[in-house]
Order: C-alpha cells, then sequence, then structure tokens
C-alpha cells in the first residue's frame, strides 16, 4: 500500500503543481484583468438618468453618479497673450474662425468633449477627476483643463480660453481656466470611460449636439477568482434587475440604454485566458501527463500483483467478486484522496521554485507570490488523482486476467512467426507513429492549420516511445542473456549470470520502469534543449536578418560625418570587423514593375562581419565560394534562388535590370555567377530592426541580388540608394549595446538614422513573458520527474521484495559471499538504467525534434520567416549530467536494497516455503 501511495503521490503531484503554478500566476491576470477602476458598470444614454434613485435603492449597488458630456472648441492663451485683447468682445471678434492671426502665429483650436460634473461625482468618485491646481468651475465664465489639454496648449490657471460650442447654431465666450486636473484612472483596463472629459465646464455652457450622458456605478464587491463564475453571475443579476426599471423592457425586451459591464467583461476575459492557457499549456506537457499516467499505472499494477493473495484468500472465505472488487477501490479511492491531499501542499511548495525562476532566481518569490487554486482546478485534480487512477485499475484488474494461448511450434518459421506476434503491435504502433510524425514535419503548415495535427504532433512521439519500449521489454530475456554472456569477464560470471538475468524474470516491472527512466530523462533533456536552443535561434536569426552583430542604418544627408563615425567604430577595441551595405531599387522588367534588391558590399570584407542562415560566419559557410567567385568578378551578381525560379535564370546567364532615368529607361547587364538559397539581410530601419510579421514564412534573406560595390560605384550615383548600413562583427560575448550609446552621445549622433544590436535584441526576444512561463512550468515538472527516478528503482526492487530476499539467503547458503551479493543486486538495477539509457537513445532525438517543432511554430515570434525556422543546439553537458544521476540512482538504490536483502536467514527462507505450500494446498482442497 505504502509504494502504491507514493506511485500516485508522484502522479498526483505532477497535476497538482501545474495547475497550482497556472493558478497562483493567474493571479495577477485577474488582477489587471479586474483593474477597471472606481465603477464597475457604466450605462450609456440619457435615459438611463431617470432611474438614478431606483438604482442606488438597489441593495447590491454601492455609489452611482452622472457624467453629462458634449462636444466643444476650444483655443486656450498663455498668459503673455492676453493683454493684447482688451476685452471679451475683441477675444470673440477675433474667434470667429478656426484660426486666430494676431497675437499667435498661427493657432489652432481643439475640439475636445467637455463635461459638468456636480458634487455628487465628485465625492463618490473622487479619482476620476482629481484637481492638481486651482478649483472645479463655478460659475459659467470658468472652466478646467485636463493635465493633457493644458499641456498641449501650455497654459494654467488663469489663462483665457476661447469656448466654442454648438453646431447649428454656434455660441462663443470667453472663459478663465480656473484649474487643471488628472485623470488618474486612465491606466486602467477601462481607462477610456475615466478620460471622458478633457475639460469640465458648467452645465450652462453644454450643448444637445453630440451629447452624451453616463451614469458611473460601484457596486458591492463579490467576485474572487477562487470561483470567477460566481462574479460574473452576480453582476449579470445586477444588469437584469437594471433592465426591469425600464417599462419597455417587459414589452420590447430592450432598454433605451446600454449597459456597460466592465468588471464583467474584465472577468470574461480572465476565464478565458486560463481556459485557454490551461489547454495550451497542457498539450505542450502532454509528455509529463503521460509520465504521470505511467507512474500511476505502475504503482495500481504494483497493488494488484500486491493483493492478489489476499483476494485468493478472501474469495476462499466466500467473498463474492463484487464485494471484493468494492473493496478495493474503496481501498484505492482512499489512497487517492490521501495522495490528493498530499499533493496539494508538495504542488504549492515546488510551485514557489517556479516563481522563483521568473527572472533569474528572484528567491523572494518563494515566500511573496500569491497562491491559488481555483475550483475548476480543485475540480479537474480530483479526475485525474482520483476518478482516472480507479479507470487505470479497472483496465489492468481485466487484462490482467487475460490469459493468451496459442501454438508454439518448433523450426525456424515458427520461431519467426512466434516472434512476429510477439512484437506485431509495438513494431505497428512505432511505425504508424513514425509515418504521421514524417508526414507532420514533412508539412509543418499542418501544425498551425489543424488543431488535431496539431495535437498528433504532440502525442505521437510519446506512442512512438510506448512501441520502443514494448520492443525493448519483450526483448528482454534474449538481449539479457546475450548482455550477460558478453560482460561475464569484466564483471564477474555470477554478477553477470545473476544480475543482468534478474531482470528478465520479470518483464512488464522491468519493462515499465525502463519507460518511466528513459521517459524522465528525456523530457528533462528537451527542456535543456529547449532552453539553449530558443536564444541560439533568435540570436543567428536576428544576426542573419541585420547584417551582423550590430548594425547602423546611416542617414543620406549626414554624409561628411560617416568617415569620422567609419574611424570611431573601427578603434572600438571591441570591433572585429565592419564593412558598408548599400541597398538600390531596380526592376528586372522594362515596365519598371516589382522592384528587386540589388545590394553593394566589399566581399572580402564582409566575409569577415556576416553570418549566413545557419548562424555560421561567412567566412565558414557555403557561401564563402559565391564571394570568392564575386571578388575575382566585379561586373557579376550573386542571386537568391527565388528570384533565380521566378525569371528562369541560371548560373551563366545575362542579367537585365532597368532604372528610370528621366522619360527614359536605362538597361544595366550583369552576369549570374552564382544562385544560393539565400543571402544576409540588412532589416533595420530608423526604428531599429522590425522582426517579420508573425504568420509570414520564408521572406528574410529572399527577393536580393548582390553586386560589387566597386562596380556599383561606376553604376549608381551615391544619392540613388535605398539605403546604406554600416555592418559590424564584435568580439564573442562583448557588448555592442555600449558601443552604439558611446556613438549616440558622441557628435556623430545625427550620421546613425537607426540601429540594431543582435545579442540585446535576442536577449529581450527570449525573456517575453510566454518563455519565461513556458520554462517555469518546465523546471517544475522536470524536478519531480528527475526525483521520481529513486522512486522507480524502488519500485521496482519491492515488487519482488520477498523473492529477492528469498534468493540471497539461499545463495549465500551455497556459499556466495555478500559482497557477491551487493554487487549482483547494484549490477542488476545498472542494467535496467543501460536499457533506459537505449531507451533514451532511440527515443530522445523524436521527442525533441517534435517538440522543438511544435514549439516554435506555435511562438510568438515568426521563426518560419527565416530558411531556417530551428537551429538546434544540443548541451551535452546536461545529458552527461542527467545520464550520470540516472546512473548514481541506479547504484545507490541497489547498494542499498542489497543490504535489506540480506538479513534474511535460511531458516526463514525454508519457513516461508513450507507456509506457501500450505496455503496452496488449502486453496487446492
Amino acid at each position: 500500500m505504502a509504494f502504491t501511495l507514493l506511485c500516485l503521490l508522484v502522479s498526483s503531484t505532477i497535476f497538482s503543481s501545474f495547475l497550482i503554478f497556472i493558478d497562483s500566476y493567474s493571479y495577477n491576470i485577474w488582477d489587471y484583468e479586474t483593474d477597471v477602476g472606481p465603477a464597475s458598470m457604466v450605462i450609456l444614454g440619457s435615459e438611463g438618468l431617470d432611474f438614478i434613485d431606483e438604482i442606488l435603492a438597489l441593495p447590491e449597488i454601492n455609489r452611482v453618479s452622472s457624467l453629462k458630456t458634449s462636444m466643444a472648441s476650444v483655443i486656450a492663451y498663455p498668459p503673455e497673450y492676453n493683454a493684447s485683447f482688451a476685452c471679451s468682445e475683441a477675444m470673440i471678434e477675433n474667434t470667429n474662425g478656426y484660426t486666430i492671426q494676431g497675437p499667435l502665429d498661427e493657432v489652432s483650436n481643439r475640439t475636445i468633449r467637455v463635461g459638468y460634473i456636480d458634487e455628487t461625482f465628485q465625492d463618490n468618485f473622487p479619482s476620476i477627476i482629481n484637481i492638481t491646481s486651482g478649483k472645479l468651475p463655478e460659475s459659467d465664465s470658468e472652466i478646467a483643463f485636463s493635465e493633457w489639454l493644458a499641456s498641449i496648449f501650455q497654459v494654467t490657471a488663469g489663462d483665457i480660453v476661447s469656448y466654442e460650442h454648438g453646431v447649428n447654431n454656434p455660441h462663443y465666450s470667453t472663459l478663465r481656466l480656473v484649474g487643471v486636473y488628472s485623470q488618474d484612472e486612465a491606466d486602467t483596463r477601462s481607462g477610456h470611460y475615466y478620460r471622458l472629459a478633457d475639460a469640465v465646464v458648467p452645465p450652462a455652457l453644454l450643448t444637445n449636439d453630440s451629447r452624451e450622458d453616463y451614469l458611473f456605478l460601484d457596486v458591492e464587491p463579490r467576485h474572487h477568482p477562487l470561483i470567477p463564475s460566481t462574479g460574473v453571475s452576480y453582476l449579470a443579476d445586477i444588469e437584469e434587475k437594471i433592465r426591469e426599471l425600464d417599462p419597455q423592457y417587459s414589452l420590447f425586451h430592450h432598454t433605451s440604454f446600454y449597459i456597460d459591464d466592465i468588471l464583467a467583461k474584465g472577468i470574461i476575459r480572465y476565464q478565458a485566458w486560463l481556459l485557454s492557457t490551461r489547454f495550451q499549456q497542457s498539450t505542450r506537457i502532454i509528455g509529463f501527463i503521460f509520465f504521470a499516467l505511467v507512474f500511476a499505472g505502475f504503482g495500481i499494477r504494483y497493488n494488484i500483483k500486491d493483493k492478489k493473495t489476499e483476494i485468493e484468500m478472501l474469495r476462499a472465505r466466500g467473498g463474492s467478486s463484487a464485494q471484493i472488487t468494492l473493496l478495493y477501490l474503496r481501498e484505492l479511492l482512499f489512497l487517492g484522496v490521501l495522495s490528493t491531499i498530499i499533493a496539494v501542499g508538495l504542488g504549492f511548495s515546488i510551485s514557489r521554485i517556479g516563481f522563483a525562476t521568473i527572472g533569474f532566481f528572484h528567491f523572494e518569490q518563494l515566500v511573496t507570490s500569491p497562491f491559488l487554486l481555483s475550483l475548476d482546478s480543485i475540480i479537474i485534480l480530483i479526475i485525474l488523482s482520483i476518478v482516472v487512477p480507479l479507470s487505470l485499475y479497472s483496465i489492468l484488474h481485466n487484462n490482467s486476467n487475460i490469459v493468451t494461448k496459442g501454438s508454439i511450434g518448433f523450426g525456424g518459421h515458427a520461431k519467426l512467426a512466434r516472434l512476429v506476434r510477439l512484437f506485431r503491435w509495438d513494431i505497428s504502433l512505432s511505425l504508424v507513429s513514425l509515418v504521421i510524425l514524417l508526414s507532420i514535419w514533412g508539412s509543418n503548415s499542418l501544425i498551425t492549420q489543424s488543431s488535431i495535427f496539431s495535437l498528433l504532433s504532440y502525442v505521437t512521439p510519446f506512442t512512438f516511445f510506448i512501441g520502443l519500449a514494448g520492443m525493448i521489454s519483450r526483448s528482454l530475456k534474449i538481449s539479457s542473456n546475450w548482455l550477460s554472456s558478453r560482460l561475464r569477464k569484466p564483471i564477474g560470471k555470477l554478477a553477470s549470470g545473476l544480475g543482468i538475468r534478474r531482470i528478465s524474470s520479470n518483464v512488464s516491472t522491468s519493462g515499465t520502469t525502463v519507460l518511466i527512466l528513459a521517459l524522465a530523462i528525456s523530457l528533462a533533456w528537451n527542456g535543456a534543449v529547449f532552453e539553449v536552443t530558443l536564444p541560439n535561434t533568435i540570436l543567428n536569426q536576428t544576426r542573419f536578418a541585420i547584417g551582423g552583430d550590430l548594425t547602423l542604418r546611416l542617414e543620406d544627408d549626414s554624409r561628411d560625418l560617416w568617415d569620422d563615425l567609419f574611424q570611431n567604430v573601427t578603434e572600438s577595441p571591441i570591433v572585429e570587423g565592419l564593412s558598408i551595405v548599400t541597398t538600390y531599387g531596380l526592376s528586372l522588367s522594362s515596365e519598371m514593375q516589382n522592384l528587386v534588391e540589388f545590394v553593394s558590399i566589399e566581399p572580402m570584407l564582409y566575409a569577415d562581419v556576416g553570418y549566413d542562415s545557419l548562424g555560421a560566419p561567412l567566412a565558414q559557410s557555403n557561401l564563402m565560394p559565391s564571394l570568392s567567385i564575386l571578388d575575382k568578378n566585379p561586373t557579376g551578381v550573386i542571386m537568391t534562388s527565388d528570384i533565380a525560379r521566378s525569371y528562369g535564370l541560371s548560373e551563366g546567364d545575362t542579367l537585365r535590370a532597368f532604372r528610370a532615368n528621366g522619360s527614359e529607361v536605362d538597361t544595366l547587364i550583369f552576369n549570374i555567377l552564382s544562385i544560393v538559397e539565400s543571402l544576409p539581410d540588412s532589416m533595420v530601419g530608423p526604428d531599429g530592426y522590425t522582426p517579420p510579421p508573425l504568420g509570414s514564412s520564408d521572406r528574410v534573406g529572399r527577393g536580393q541580388i548582390w553586386m560589387h560595390i566597386q562596380h556599383a560605384e561606376t553604376v549608381f550615383l551615391h544619392n540613388s540608394s535605398i539605403a546604406t548600413t554600416l555592418c559590424v562583427r564584435t568580439r564573442e560575448g562583448a557588448n555592442g549595446q555600449e558601443l552604439v550609446d558611446a556613438v549616440l552621445d558622441s557628435n556623430l549622433a545625427d550620421a546613425i538614422l537607426g540601429y540594431a544590436v543582435a545579442s540585446v535584441i535576442a536577449e529581450q526576444s527570449s525573456l517575453q513573458n510566454l518563455f519565461i512561463f513556458e520554462s517555469s512550468i518546465d523546471t517544475i515538472l522536470i524536478i519531480i520527474a528527475l526525483g521520481s527516478i529513486p522512486v522507480a528503482f524502488l519500485m521496482h526492487f519491492y515488487e519482488q521484495f520477498e523473492d529477492k530476499r528469498k534468493e540471497s539467503a539461499l545463495l549465500r547458503a551455497i556459499g556466495m559471499e555478500s559482497m557477491q551479493l551487493h554487487k549482483y543486486q547494484m549490477i542488476e538495477t545498472q542494467s535496467v538504467a543501460l536499457y533506459g539509457i537505449l531507451l533514451i537513445t532511440l527515443g530522445s532525438p523524436i521527442l525533441i525534434t517534435t517538440s522543438l517543432n511544435v514549439s516554435m511554430y506555435n511562438s510568438p515570434i515568426a521563426f518560419k520567416a527565416f530558411p531556417y525556422p530551428i537551429l538546434l543546439s544540443i548541451p551535452w553537458i546536461p545529458l552527461v549530467i542527467l545520464i550520470a544521476y540516472l546512473v548514481l540512482c541506479a547504484g545507490a538504490i541497489g547498494f542499498i536494497v542489497s543490504f535489506l536483502n540480506v538479513k534474511k536467514t535460511i531458516g526463514k527462507v525454508t519457513r516461508d516455503i513450507w507456509l506457501d505450500s500450505l496455503n496452496n494446498r488449502g486453496q487446492t482442497e
């Protein structure tokens, strides 16, 4: 029972840690979405003002106030211009138009929305209009501005404002600016409602033209992320009560006003985020879910075997199958409930580690991070930790009663037929899984276009794992005999004969243990590969997109500063090389349509600066031969294959390009030296590097023609370029941003129109919230998976613990030394670890490749826009550490168990055998 509880606890802890982390993380989303300001609802429409008293009488309503608004045009004058106007009449005379010519060279008016608020509004919602200087208007000659409007006109309290309101019959007034106010709630989730009034005026200055009235309602708070649906229902009931106040609602089922339940909308947005996040992350971590189910099944299977003798005794005493099954299910239910309760505590503790990894191990998050386990998550946890194990029991119990019968036969054909029958399902499962994966890999668009294929891409690697594990477990007897004979000399005859072959005595247990070990290590290594591959891919793709480690977009109007800039950059100690890259636009058709980028470079210089699409320096890439040819043939060009395919061109052909020359079209002739798949790009504009939009595919590095800078200088005028960039190679690990900052702080800043630093862009992209969130989840689950490896080894031994103790006693009785017994037990665990490593070797590449494909294609970055969406990086050191950890656990558990086994004497063994024989005889009689 203890080991069944331990297995269920491991399984439940995986589920609880995952759910608790997402729920706790969602607390920040809850605060953001429900931060709607002081009002919970806003009623739009002047008709709603007729029901203020009735709405306030509702028990759920705390506060109600109205805001009346209309449109107006204003012009404000700073104090130095006030003396220019002798009186209000002169002011009005000068402000009949939209522009005043006079004291100011040109002053344009502003059409704004003005509002009237009474004392009740200010008392109920003081943070919406917060006076920072002066006061609110009290007479018809006064007005107050928002800070935004006051900053535009550069006025303060005491200045004069020309005010025009009304469309069909406009009225003009000269007002005194008596106050300036802030709109502190404008940054909330529904901030547009709190900046409706750019100015506050008395009610007499409002007009019926463009009139809009609002009611702000604050309700009694009864919402919590523990059960967010109750908050939505509560607010919906309040909405219904308000609608019922309108007499026409009962007749026509619609009201004369509109209720915008901004708080309910915030809760619904939170629910949508939580639901989508749970689903997306559940599919992403489906490997850990599968691992948890395997572990739970392992524990239930052990319990079934452990209770077999007890069940037979109960049946012999007259117990019915239904009573026995019910008794067993009660015990399993108790274990499930107990494991779930303990798992919640463990999940809370482990989820704190996930919060600590947000950023770079902010350990204060261990204490300060929020804790939440919502009702939905509790229900999901009960289903996964209690209902699913009960279902697994039903499946495993029924399968344990199935006995397969068939003729064994003799001879070669019979043995072959037996092998085919033995492996047919495992081979079929592996082959079908592999075919599905190859189909998905061959058309990556299937992942994003079809949810079914997306789900298959997550599930299929693990069905492939199951097939491989099945084949390995079924071949244990044959392979263990072969391995034992090969290792007889290195480890000894007894150790190899007993230790290695011992794992084939219980194939199902050994096979399940091997599967668990392989899954734990593979999932951990998969996380390590992703952590390294993601930033490496982003860095190399950014280098390819901008043309180097650091790229400066040069300002054409500051060419006189370029030489000084080049000298300044060259003298920097972190710079290893730099090259000028100039882009021109030419058409490949005489109709001057579809301009193509002609890029001029110094081939040998740029070879020491740029990178290819795989992230390799150009001097060490497959593009280097083409650059060498261009250097020797300056009048030729290098072309990307997409252009060549579009125009039916090949290497050695003549390329004709066209450019406008006044009313004529000039023809330029080039020789095509080489055609390549892609070329480094120069995607740096005034705003720096603009990544390709999400959803775009295979566009970076395409549509380019490279030419020698010497030939470009003879063909193009110096001012005819589209863009000129300075591409720079920096030392490995150097901070290119410091170089850029130094240039921008100098007198050479005017020479730079924009810039991009590859390392900075890669770091910022890798630190996106989604990547950090997913990395934290992976960290939590990997900790649990690795921590379960010793448990798997213990389960492997404990299932046959009594048999092993008997074997040890008998072996000591025939003269085997204790040291040899320890060695034989440790060799058995090492053999299990060895088969686990074999499964890791065969299955991990499939798992990692699929996981990277799906993760990259579902990421917020347009990886598909590059020639190679994924640039795989293998972290070998973590793999070595993981394998060493596996071997160490195997040796340690084997050593500990070997000491437990030697405690049984031959006398106890004889007594147990005698009792077993009596028991069996009694059952037979």
